[in-house]
C-alpha cells in the first residue's frame, strides 16, 4: 500500500530496491526489440536551445535501468549509431523515435522499443504525490500558530498579572536611541530572513524553493534582492536620522566606510567556513556584494542629501518633491544603467562576440560553449581569475558549462541601482506625512516597475530582449524584484503602520519581527551552523520531502526562537 501522504511506498518492485531512490527520483527501464543496438539520448526541459547530450547503449534485444531527476522532464531520443556526444538532428537516417516520459518521486516507467521503431512509455509502477506532504506540513504549522495564539490569549486572560494602565512596554535600546524605527520595514526584513533560512536549508528539496537553472523567477530569486532594497530604505531614514541629529557629513562617511569594510571582510571569512586557501579563496559572496552596494550608496545619499526635505507649498513640485530630492543620484544611477548596458550588448568578449546572455556550454546549440554570461563573466575571469570564482552547481549540471558566479562583481552594478530603488521608498516616507499618499506612490512604483520588467523579458522566460535572470542582475530581474518589494511593503506597512488597519488587524509583526531585528545574526549563524546540532539531523536516509520540511522546518524554528530570546533580553547584533 502506498502511503503517499508520507511518500512511503513498497521496498521493492521487481526485484527493485526502491528506498535506495533519493528524493525526486524514478526509475526508467528501456527495452528495445529492435533489431541492431540503439544508443539513448536526452535533453534537460530547463535547456534552453540545447543540444540532446548521449546517455548508453542498448544492445539488441536488450534493456537498459536508469534513475532519473524527476524535477524536469526529460525528452529522450534513440538513434541506430552512435551519433557523437551531442546531436540535434532528429531528421537523420539513423533517428528511431522520440518521448518524453512524465515521471515522477519513486515511479517505475517502460520505454518499450518494438522492432518497428515506435516508442511507448509505460507506467509500471505509480508515483508518489510530492504535494501532499506540503499541503500536511502548512496544516501543521496553521495549527500549531492557532494553538500559540490561543494559549498566548489564556494565559493574559486569566494567569498574567494585572500592570499598570496605559503602560508601554519597554523599547530595545537600539530603538530609544532612533528618533524612530519603522515596524513594518523591521517585519518585512524578518519575514524575508525567514524565507532564506528555509530555501538555504533545502526548502523540503521542492524544485519552486530553489535558484532558477538561468532564466526565469522561482521564490528563493527574491530574497537577496528585497534585502538589497531594505538596506536602500534604511540608508535613507538612517542618514535622515544623523543630519536630524545634527552630525556631520564627514562623521556620517566614515560611520559608512566603517561598516562597508565590516560586511566586506565578513562575507570574506564565511567563505573560508571549509577552509582558508588563499589560492582559490572565493572573493565575492553576498555580505560582500551587501557591502559595496551600501557604500556606494549610503555615500552618494550622504553627499546630496539635503537638510530640507519637506514638500514644498508649490502644487507642481510639491508631489514629486521625494524625487527631486533624489535629482542628482538619479542622474549617476541612469549612467550606471547605460554602463552596464553598454558592456553587456556591446563589448567584444575574446571569441565571444557581443551580446550573448547565455550560460554557455550546451547553450544555443554549444555556439557560446567557452563564454558563460557572456561580458559578466568574462569580466569577473579577468578581475577576479578563475580560480577564485565559485561555480553555479545548476547551471553548470544542466548546461556543462565553466563556472559562474551567482554574486558576480559585474551584477553589483545594478545591485547599485536596486539599492537606490529602496532610498527613494524611504525618502517617500520622509516626505509625505499622510498614509494614503505613501501607499498610492508605492503601490504606483511597485506596478510600474513590474511592467516595465515584464516587457523587458517579453513576459517569457527565454524569450524577450532582456530575460529575467539572478545570476547577471539582469535589468529585467531588478525591475520585477523591486516591484516585488515594494508591494511586498507596502502590505506590511497597511497591516502594522496605519491606525484604521493596524488597530483592526492587532498584528504585532510576530514573529517576523524579532527575526528582523538581528538579521545579520541569523545569516551568519546558519552559515556557520549549517550542519551542527541543534540546528540540522538526519533520520533515516532522509529521502523524502516530508522529511526534508519537517528538517529545514525545525532549523527555521529554531532561529526564529533565538531571534525572540535576543530581542527579549534587548540583545542585537548591529554591523
Amino acid at each position: 500500500m502506498i502511503l503517499s501522504w508520507l511518500e512511503e511506498t513498497e521496498e521493492e518492485f521487481r526485484n527493485l530496491d526502491l528506498t535506495q531512490l533519493n528524493v525526486d527520483q524514478a526509475l526508467v527501464n528501456i527495452t528495445s526489440y529492435f533489431p541492431v543496438p540503439l544508443w539513448s539520448y536526452t535533453v534537460s526541459e530547463e535547456c534552453h536551445r540545447c543540444h540532446f547530450t548521449r546517455n548508453q547503449e542498448i544492445h539488441r534485444h536488450g534493456e537498459l535501468l536508469l534513475e532519473v531527476d524527476t524535477k524536469f522532464h526529460l525528452l529522450w531520443r534513440f538513434y541506430k549509431k552512435n551519433m557523437g556526444r551531442h546531436t540535434i538532428d532528429n531528421n537523420a537516417s539513423d533517428f528511431i523515435c522520440q518521448v518524453s516520459p512524465d515521471v515522477g518521486e519513486f515511479g517505475v516507467y517502460d520505454i518499450v522499443i518494438d522492432p518497428t521503431g515506435n516508442c511507448n512509455v509505460y507506467t509500471a509502477h505509480e508515483p508518489v504525490n510530492i504535494y501532499w506532504p506540503l499541503l500536511i506540513y502548512a496544516f501543521m504549522i496553521i495549527n500549531l500558530m492557532v494553538i500559540f495564539v490561543g494559549v498566548r490569549w489564556f494565559y493574559k486572560k486569566f494567569c498574567a498579572k494585572p500592570s499598570r494602565a496605559n503602560e508601554c512596554p519597554a523599547e530595545p535600546r537600539a530603538q530609544r536611541r532612533a528618533i524612530h524605527r519603522l515596524k513594518s520595514l523591521d517585519t518585512f526584513r524578518g519575514f524575508i530572513t525567514m524565507l532564506m533560512v528555509f530555501v538555504n536549508n533545502g526548502g523540503g528539496s521542492y524544485w519552486f524553493f530553489e535558484h532558477s537553472i538561468w532564466n526565469g523567477l522561482l521564490i528563493p530569486d527574491l530574497v537577496f534582492p528585497s534585502f538589497l532594497w531594505i538596506m536602500g530604505v534604511s540608508i535613507a531614514l538612517s542618514v535622515n536620522s544623523q543630519i536630524t541629529q545634527k552630525r556631520s557629513k564627514f562623521r556620517i562617511l566614515m560611520q559608512i566606510s566603517q561598516r562597508s569594510v565590516i560586511l566586506f571582510l565578513l562575507g570574506i571569512c564565511l567563505n573560508t567556513i571549509y577552509g582558508a586557501n588563499f589560492q582559490t579563496l572565493r572573493i565575492m559572496g553576498i555580505l560582500q556584494r551587501l557591502g559595496i552596494c551600501y557604500f556606494i550608496v549610503a555615500t552618494l545619499h550622504t553627499i546630496f542629501r539635503r537638510q530640507d526635505i519637506v514638500t514644498p507649498p508649490n502644487p507642481l513640485r510639491g508631489p514629486y518633491q521625494d524625487m527631486l530630492l533624489l535629482l542628482p543620484e538619479y542622474c549617476i544611477m541612469l549612467t550606471l544603467v547605460i554602463f552596464y548596458l553598454a558592456i553587456t550588448f556591446f563589448y567584444h568578449v575574446p571569441d565571444c562576440g557581443s551580446g550573448y546572455l547565455g550560460p554557455g556550454g550546451k547553450h544555443d546549440y554549444g555556439k557560446f560553449r567557452d563564454c558563460p554570461g557572456g561580458a559578466t563573466g568574462y569580466i569577473d575571469s579577468i578581475i577576479l581569475g578563475d580560480q577564485h570564482i565559485t561555480e553555479y552547481a545548476s547551471t553548470t549540471a544542466v548546461y556543462d558549462s565553466k563556472p559562474v558566479d551567482s554574486e558576480n562583481l559585474f551584477g553589483t552594478v545594478l545591485s547599485v541601482v536596486q539599492v537606490f530603488l529602496g532610498v527613494q521608498c524611504g525618502m517617500t516616507l520622509l516626505v509625505f506625512s499622510q498614509w494614503r499618499a505613501k501607499v498610492h506612490r508605492w503601490s504606483c512604483w511597485g506596478v510600474a516597475f513590474g511592467i516595465l520588467g515584464g516587457l523587458l523579458c517579453g513576459f517569457s522566460k527565454d524569450e524577450g530582449w532582456i530575460p529575467i535572470n539572478q545570476v547577471m542582475w539582469s535589468l529585467s530581474f531588478v525591475l520585477v524584484t523591486t516591484s516585488f518589494a515594494y508591494l511586498a511593503f507596502t502590505f506590511f506597512y497597511l497591516l502594522l503602520e496605519v491606525p484604521p488597519v493596524a488597530k483592526q488587524c492587532g498584528w504585532s509583526g510576530a514573529p517576523f519581527y524579532f527575526v528582523g531585528m538581528n538579521t545579520i545574526l541569523v545569516f551568519i549563524g546558519d552559515e556557520i551552523c549549517h550542519s551542527m546540532l541543534p540546528f540540522h539531523w538526519k533520520f533515516g536516509r532522509m529521502n523524502t520531502h516530508f522529511m526534508l520540511l519537517l528538517e529545514n522546518g525545525w532549523t527555521t524554528f529554531m532561529w526564529t526562537l533565538i531571534a525572540y530570546i535576543l530581542f527579549r533580553k534587548k540583545l542585537f547584533f548591529i554591523v
